[in-house]
């Protein structure tokens, strides 16, 4: 005698497979009505999310423990100047969309574009170099208490394969994201994406370390000082 499918019990038919499917159009769901809720007039992509994309591969005087300058004298908006580089360009959708606080997609450690920039002056990192900005985006993924190396791995898979070319990461970089990621991690002061630095602009560089609970210098204890 045959068996029919009808005749199985619902609670036979509900096989593993079934639920995957049933668990993905739920998320489907949810990121379709947050991207029906989204006011997405409030988007105004007109500054890179990172520095101009032709000078990025280049060296920077900063760029290497060798050579970097000491910015703990300097007051934090004219670190920022030392440290951001020229030219206004559209933020890339992919990025903007996995990045930036305003998205209804972004990943933990979201930080917007002024507060990215903070945290590169604390961290005394170059604007011009993948593997400083790949420390920097590790760092704060990393300090981000929602976050888990799940999210640093999904960010990796973006960003060294739909990111535009002149901003993706290769699997080199991601030697000093893990490095940023620790350190973040490790760091006793959590969510420094959340903070409002602008209230400290005219604070030192070393005030602002000391405050934070950071060392007067951040770099070669967490690999980022070789290009090896």
């Amino acid at each position: 005698m045959q068996l029919q499918y009808n005749n199985i019990p619902q609670k036979i038919r509900f096989t593993p497979w079934c639920y995957l499917q049933s668990i993905a159009q739920q998320i489907a769901q949810k990121i379709a009505q947050k991207i029906a809720q989204y006011n997405w007039s409030t988007i105004q992509p007109k500054r890179p999310h990172r520095s101009n994309p032709t000078n990025l591969q280049q060296p920077h005087p900063i760029a290497t423990s060798e050579a970097r300058i000491d910015l703990n004298p300097y007051p934090l908006h004219e670190a920022l100047q030392l440290l951001t580089i020229d030219g206004e360009d559209d933020v890339p959708w992919i990025i903007w969309l996995v990045e930036n606080p305003n998205s209804p997609l972004s990943l933990p450690g979201k930080i917007s574009l002024q507060g990215h920039d903070f945290i590169h002056a604390i961290l005394n990192r170059s604007r011009h170099d993948l593997p400083e900005e790949a420390f920097v985006l590790g760092f704060t993924l990393g300090n981000d208490e929602q976050a888990s190396p799940l999210h640093s791995l999904l960010y990796k898979l973006l960003s060294s394969t739909l990111y535009p070319p002149q901003y993706r990461f290769s699997w080199k970089d991601f030697h000093f994201f893990d490095a940023g990621f620790r350190y973040g991690r490790s760091h006793p002061l959590k969510n420094l994406n959340r903070l409002d630095f602008t209230p400290h602009l005219h604070k030192t560089i070393l005030e602002l370390r000391q405050s934070l609970g950071f060392s007067q210098s951040i770099g070669g204890e967490w690999g980022v000082g070789s290009r090896e």
